[in-house]
């Protein structure tokens, strides 16, 4: 495709011309094939799942939608994207702006409190931050789901507390202002607690004030939440409204 040819001035400049044809030829074929794995990239990126969708994978799409959702609004207060024991200090902080400083609420939660932030790091805290991530709490969870033991007396624990924390009047019962109030230590709106309690004790508004559950219903909804796949399970409204 090159003629080289020295002795004429005309020749050099021919085959000058042609070298720069095949090396534009050779530098486009080049070009092409890259384009060609770039855009093979882009397509394979695309047909592939998010680290999110690898990391859980496993677990039922409803499970999973409440599992975050309890992450964000029960435990990660400061809204970090993690769970650290700044977060438990805020509910301490709540509970005692809400009840005050030397109330039974207040002394309850200070007791609680600590132990259940050390057996959550105990069993959570994976990589050993003093921290706990979302892909951390879910897989805690998914231990708890599959039967093991340590986990399920911690999620009975926090059970526990936060029927304690909620029956302000320690009568066995929390009524509609117990609930409303009890929600609002976690940043819940009175609306959206007026419309959670409504789901959960088929009260319409002005049954309210008859409408109560026992620790026995509460222990329940609690197991719903967490464990039912179940989209018109009544737990699954405990915390707030899901959809």
């Amino acid at each position: 495709l090159v003629t080289l040819v020295f002795h004429s001035s005309t020749g050099l400049v021919v085959a000058k011309f042609h070298f720069s044809i095949l090396c534009f030829h050779a530098f486009s074929c080049c070009l092409n094939s890259v384009k060609s794995v770039c855009i093979i990239s882009s397509v394979e990126r695309l047909a592939m799942p998010s680290n999110e969708e690898n990391t859980f994978a496993d677990v039922h799409p409803f499970l999973l939608s409440k599992w975050k959702s309890i992450f964000i609004t029960f435990f990660d207060s400061n809204n970090s994207k993690e769970i650290d024991w700044s977060d438990f200090y805020l509910i301490t902080k709540r509970v005692g702006d809400l009840y005050g400083v030397d109330s039974e609420q207040m002394r309850l939660t200070r007791k609680r409190m600590q132990p259940l932030w050390d057996g959550l790091v105990e069993l959570a805290d994976l990589n050993k931050d003093e921290k706990i991530q979302l892909a951390e709490w879910v897989d805690f969870l998914k231990r708890c789901e599959n039967g093991q033991s340590a986990e399920m007396r911690w999620i009975q624990e926090y059970m526990n507390f936060i029927f304690q924390l909620f029956d302000v009047s320690c009568d066995g019962k929390i009524d509609f202002p117990e609930y409303v109030d009890g929600m609002k230590t976690y940043g819940v709106a009175e609306c959206t607690a007026r419309r959670a309690f409504s789901l959960i004790t088929d009260a319409c508004d002005h049954d309210h004030a008859k409408a109560f559950f026992d620790k026995a219903t509460f222990n329940n909804l609690w197991k719903q939440y967490f464990f039912s796949k179940d989209k018109l399970a009544t737990g699954n409204h405990l915390f707030g409204l899901v959809e």
